[in-house]
């Protein structure tokens, strides 16, 4: 047999040399491409279904996160508060109240007035009236301004 001649194939049918079966080649380049296809399907899918889920969970996260803060900031005010509570339970704090807020001296003594640069009297709490909630922040990360831009939270 020469080098042109035909060549027997398994089931017993000739065949020309120039006539390759490249079929395996083709069907294994059609399921790559099915497989990329479902696969990307599937992600889009998941992100699709799971999107909502996350962006729900990280605006509760945040919004707890700030309550959190404020509620430890409104807890900082009311041991602040309990404190000048206990100091007035005595003779001593109610007298340091009196010299201060009322100008009150002992038989004896003499008082002076100090003011400010304005001229006022500074006789200012050591308490705020209030917590202003927008003064609260929650703690803030690196990451908080990626994930704030993909789950479209604004605080």
């Amino acid at each position: 047999m020469g080098a042109n001649s035909d060549k027997k194939t398994k089931g017993g049918k000739r065949r020309k040399p120039s006539q390759r079966t490249d079929a395996p080649r083709v069907r294994k380049r059609e399921r790559s491409w099915r497989t990329l296809a479902i696969v990307g399907c599937v992600i889009v899918l998941a992100i699709v279904v799971l999107y909502p889920v996350g962006r729900d969970y990280y605006k509760t996260m945040r919004t707890e996160q700030r309550l959190q803060a404020q509620l430890d900031a409104v807890t900082e005010r009311n041991e602040a508060v309990q404190a000048e509570n206990d100091a007035l339970q005595t003779e001593e704090g109610i007298e340091n109240q009196a010299r201060s807020d009322l100008g009150w001296v002992r038989e004896g003594e003499s008082s002076a007035v100090v003011t400010n640069e304005q001229g006022t009297v500074d006789n200012a709490s050591r308490l705020p009236d209030h917590l202003d909630e927008k003064s609260i922040t929650a703690p803030q990360t690196w990451y908080y301004t990626i994930l704030d831009t993909i789950f479209f939270v604004h605080e």
